[in-house]
């Protein structure tokens, strides 16, 4: 039986809050579900506000394309959790200091 999207997004969620929670990080979760912010991470000197998006897996692709290429928007860090790894990608290398192993998001499309 397949998660609902909105479990599969929640599950994402609760990964990325375990693995913030493991590199020292104080979580809070946002409690409305449409917020643009899905937590806000505190400590190591920063405020941080963190969006997490879901990428499944099917047929070999993933249905969110390239987490690579996905724009973080005006948050300071943007978790991309496929089934078997977390991707952090931040705004800018002070940021990315904070997470080992993130890479440098795309800076958002100006209108």
């Amino acid at each position: 039986m397949a998660l609902s999207k909105s479990n599969r997004g929640a599950l994402a969620e609760y990964r990325v809050l375990c693995a913030c929670l493991n590199q020292g990080w104080f979580v809070f979760l946002c409690a409305t579900p449409n917020s643009p912010t899905d937590m806000v991470l505190i400590g190591k000197g920063h405020v941080l506000k963190c969006q997490v998006k879901s990428a499944s897996q099917q047929s070999g692709a993933s249905t969110a394309g390239n987490p690579r290429h996905l724009r973080q928007g005006k948050q300071d860090v943007l978790a991309v959790v496929s089934p078997d790894t977390i991707l952090f990608k931040v705004r800018n290398r002070r940021i990315q200091k904070l997470f080992p192993g993130s890479i440098l998001a795309r800076p958002p499309k100006r209108h």
